[in-house]
């Protein structure tokens, strides 16, 4: 707001050249500048993993389509909290809603492996989700034993502990079994 009308366009300016050359490496997408308005065409080669994954949020479908991008973690983990914390916690509640109830049908098909890395994807996106660590001490029990499935209980115990200031309240053998 302080400073003067050229020197704002010319920050603008400078601001999308700076955009355009940072997608300029991307396929697919382009800033244009039409009627006094910036926008992006894309184009049939783009391709945007969080595009993909709220089309799938969206309109069903099968996760596994997409698990590889799924499993890299939590949309946008290293950008500052509060920026986009809405849009991520929506975005994220979404997916989990779809990745529960694979992580169920896994455990029962006994595909403990996958289904040990399901709940560990699930706890990136929700560190405290009690059915995602239930199946979770559950499939370590099958591939691992109880001494390794104890081991992971008492470390999330720990984090919950130091992370909410109050004991985890289920005991190991309430959700270990």
């Amino acid at each position: 707001p302080d400073k003067d009308i050229v020197k704002t366009k010319n920050i603008k300016g400078v601001t999308f050249n700076h955009l355009r050359n940072i997608i300029a490496d991307i396929d697919g997408i382009e800033l244009v500048f039409s009627n006094d308005s910036y926008f992006f065409t894309l184009q049939e080669s783009f391709f945007c993993d969080y595009g993909a994954l709220s089309e799938l949020i969206q309109n069903g479908g099968s996760i596994w389509e997409h698990y590889p991008l799924i499993a890299r973690g939590p949309l946008l983990a290293d950008m500052p909290e509060g920026l986009l914390e809405d849009s991520k916690s929506l975005f994220e509640e979404r997916l989990l809603d779809m990745l529960l109830p694979e992580l169920k049908l896994l455990y029962d098909a006994r595909e403990y492996k996958t289904a040990q890395e399901m709940a560990r994807l699930i706890l990136g996106l929700d560190a405290f989700n009690e059915e995602a660590l239930k199946y979770q001490l559950r499939s370590f029990r099958r591939l691992r034993g109880l001494e390794y499935s104890r081991k992971a209980y008492d470390q999330f115990t720990q984090d919950y502990q130091r992370s909410l200031g109050v004991a985890y309240h289920v005991s190991f053998d309430q959700i270990g079994r």
